[in-house]
């Protein structure tokens, strides 16, 4: 009987233990599986299955395994561990949601042998932490932020693709970033690494925008499509080529001291800028030959002599050609602007200018360059323009007044000579006149006095009292007066 109870007691035991082993790995109870030390890493040892993100206390310090646990379907979380110094999960396979070791001063290593699926990895703030033992490799990851570290090398990532993005900067110690087997991501970035830092993506085909940025090596050999902008920019790259990429975003290439040369033949089109500045070491820039199509603006200044897109058909934006040097290709775009290819704001410099005095050669023909030497400005073409229109109206309305004054001179003078004819004039002593005799007046009258001011001369009679015959030269038809000496 004492045997059966304890038989009974012991089955009642076993029974009891899996719900509360089931309780801790199920989010039913909690979301949050909570780890303060290794004994309690230990008590989920036997979920094999976490239902819940698991999260590390803060205060957790030395060393921790998490032992048991191949799958999480939420996240497994170190934020602010200041004194964790290393993490191990060497059965742990899949990580549906995020990893996440943040501002975790004191990590030196980090060993997740068998991992190889995660959504998102944040690796941010390890001082410390050198290498990644990811053995079997990691192979399928949503996004990966890599963020001032102590990483020399990226050993394990063998991922094909990362839908969420990659960026990786900061790490001073890092001189090498390859990723044989990825094809594309969304977002790309690099910047701030190791001065020596080369990057090696020999399948990386599309990608929605790529930032590579203090580099000394740079292979992209197999892009095909950027979507948003490709930046290149602060590096020590000589050279840079994309192989058969054929539409852009964005191109820019900036402050690359060394760059000499430019390859990407088979772009056709850039839906944004295209911008290179600031790469003195570049004097030809003609590796774009089959750009036909820039949605946005085309800014290219610099140290170059020659400048050329043979193809080039449309520019929706502004152009802005500039450089230090000589170089002869403003009149070709000068024919570009005026066949209204270039429909934006346009400046090309022409040969012997200063980027930092572009002439606008919007209509060549009409624009003219001082002789070298020469400090004075020429005239502009408006100044011209209203130097050439307002000496003609001046010269006109000159002209005018000259006429109207002369007519008005004129008419005066006609003016006096009718009144002139109009009235007598004295007959000078000696001057010889027709003579007849005047008839007796039948009576007195007064003289009538004729004066400047008359205009109708009436007779006059002469008084009875004399009977002498009186030579008197009637009011005919004026006479020009002679003079007798």
């Amino acid at each position: 009987m004492a045997i059966q109870r304890y038989l009974l007691t012991i089955l009642a035991s076993l029974v009891l233990v899996p719900p509360v082993i089931g309780a801790i790995c199920d989010s039913t109870i909690s979301d949050v599986i909570g780890i303060a030390s290794q004994a309690d890493a230990d008590d989920i040892a036997g979920c094999g299955s976490a239902n819940a993100d698991i999260e590390i206390s803060e205060d957790y310090t030395g060393a921790l395994i998490l032992n048991g646990i191949t799958k999480t379907t939420r996240s497994l979380i170190f934020q602010g561990v200041t004194n964790l110094t290393s993490f191990a999960a060497p059965d742990l396979l899949v990580i549906d949601g995020n990893l996440t070791l943040a501002s975790c001063i004191l990590l030196t290593d980090l060993t997740l042998g068998e991992l190889n699926f995660v959504g998102d990895m944040k690796l941010e703030d390890l001082p410390n932490l050198q290498s990644l033992n990811f053995t079997s490799g990691m192979r399928t990851v949503s996004g990966i932020s890599i963020v001032n570290t102590g990483l020399t090398t990226l050993d394990g990532l063998e991922i094909s693709s990362a839908s969420d993005g990659i960026n990786i900067s900061a790490n001073t110690a890092l001189t090498d970033i390859t990723f044989p087997s990825l094809t594309n991501t969304s977002i790309f970035s690099i910047h701030a690494n190791n001065p020596k830092m080369k990057v090696n993506l020999p399948s990386l085909a599309a990608v929605q925008d790529l930032t590579i940025e203090n580099v000394t090596s740079l292979s992209i050999s197999g892009l095909y499509q950027v979507t948003g902008q490709l930046l290149i920019a602060g590096s020590s790259i000589d050279s840079f080529s994309t192989g058969p990429l054929k539409n852009g975003g964005g191109i820019l290439f900036i402050d690359n001291p060394f760059l000499n040369n430019i390859s990407m033949p088979d772009l056709t089109s850039i839906s944004g800028d295209l911008v290179i500045t600031g790469n003195q070491a570049l004097q030809q820039i003609t590796g774009f030959t089959g750009l036909a199509d820039v949605q946005g603006n085309i800014d290219v200044t610099g140290n170059y002599t020659g400048f050329a897109l043979p193809w080039l058909m449309a520019v929706n934006g502004s152009f802005d050609a500039t450089s230090q040097s000589d170089f002869g290709g403003c009149a070709t775009f000068d024919e570009l602007k005026q066949d209204n290819v270039i429909q934006g704001a346009y400046t090309c410099s022409p040969p012997g200018a200063s980027s930092s005095s572009p002439t606008s050669s919007i209509f060549p023909e009409t624009t003219s360059t001082p002789p070298s030497g020469d400090s004075s400005s020429p005239l502009s073409t408006g100044a011209k323009v209203a130097i050439g229109v307002c000496v003609p109206v001046a010269i006109t309305a000159l002209s005018a007044l000259l006429f109207f004054w002369w007519r008005r001179r004129r008419s005066n003078a006609n003016g006096r000579n009718v009144h002139d004819e109009l009235t007598p004039r004295p007959e000078l002593a000696g001057s010889p006149v027709a003579t007849r005799l005047s008839p007796r007046s039948e009576l007195d009258a007064r003289h009538t006095k004729i004066t400047r001011d008359s205009t109708i001369l009436e007779p006059v009679e002469l008084p009875n009292d004399s009977e002498s015959n009186v030579y008197h030269e009637m009011p005919d038809a004026p006479r020009d007066t002679e003079t007798h000496s």
